[in-house]
């Protein structure tokens, strides 16, 4: 699914993975291999807090933090979209 996931990527089309379990199922570790095979590409990447679970989007501003510079580069819906948030 991982691979797939990359291969789409670098043929341009876009998405996300939402990785979630109990700990110790090895998270990091698919983590770890997965940006090991990104090589080259851009990876984001999150973790929810409990402090923040009453803050909207906090965890998405979080992740788009990097790149928000670059939402003009979006089309106008996803742009305003980000913005509003």
């Amino acid at each position: 699914m991982i691979d797939a996931f990359l291969q789409r990527a670098r043929e341009g089309d876009g998405g996300g993975l939402v990785l979630r379990g109990e700990a110790g199922m090895g998270k990091s570790a698919m983590l770890t291999c997965t940006r090991s095979r990104a090589a080259g590409m851009r990876v984001l990447e999150t973790a929810g807090t409990e402090p923040e679970s009453e803050l909207g989007y906090a965890t998405l501003h979080r992740l788009l933090l990097p790149v928000l510079d670059q939402v003009d580069r979006l089309p106008h819906p996803q742009a305003r979209a980000l913005q509003v948030v």
